[in-house]
């Protein structure tokens, strides 16, 4: 698994099948995720978060969103 880190944001991602996880998406980089994740061919599987940013990154890139962090480590959990 790699991780990414931009600002207060973590992106987690699973070497073997480009699946990705996005923790705590900030609002001013939703444009930046989005274009590098469909620059890196990722799937966005999940989203951790509360937030306007959490909801519109999801509009963009898919994948579920949880403020639950035992639910978006589920997912993560897979990666390794």
């Amino acid at each position: 698994m790699m991780t990414k880190t931009f600002d207060k944001t973590t992106v987690f991602i699973c070497e073997s099948t480009a699946h990705c996880a996005v923790q705590y998406p900030m609002l001013e980089l939703t444009s930046y995720l989005t274009d590098w994740i469909y620059k890196n061919n990722y799937v966005c599987d999940v989203l951790l978060g509360d937030t306007k940013s959490t909801t519109i990154l999801s509009q963009h890139v898919g994948g579920e969103t949880t403020s639950d962090p035992s639910r978006f480590k589920q997912f993560v959990d897979q990666y390794a």
